[in-house]
């Protein structure tokens, strides 16, 4: 599932030559986003390039991924960061 106004960059400008304005250092190479089976993306997340989004996680609104999320672990927050385990709910909620 995806919320409304995601969006994902596999690259970014250039911006490491000063002696250089930044908009003629042209673009890094692509770096493709890979998406799991089952995955929740919240609305207005960002994903950024290379990253890797587990089977069955959740990305919080608002979020900003730019490190990979593990499978079924809810992640939000700029940058986003673990929040918690969908594993462990999963278990309380079978005992509970």
């Amino acid at each position: 599932m995806m919320g409304i106004d995601v969006l994902m960059f596999t690259n970014e400008h250039r911006h490491d030559d000063i002696t250089v304005p930044m908009g003629h250092q042209g673009r890094t190479e692509v770096e493709p986003i890979v998406i799991g089976d089952d995955v929740w993306i919240g609305s207005r997340s960002l994903i950024k390039k290379g990253v890797h989004i587990g089977d069955g996680a959740i990305t919080a609104a608002g979020s900003v991924v730019t490190e990979d999320v593990p499978p079924y672990e809810i992640w939000g927050g700029n940058p986003a960061h673990f929040l918690k385990s969908r594993l462990t709910e999963r278990r309380e909620t079978a005992e509970g």
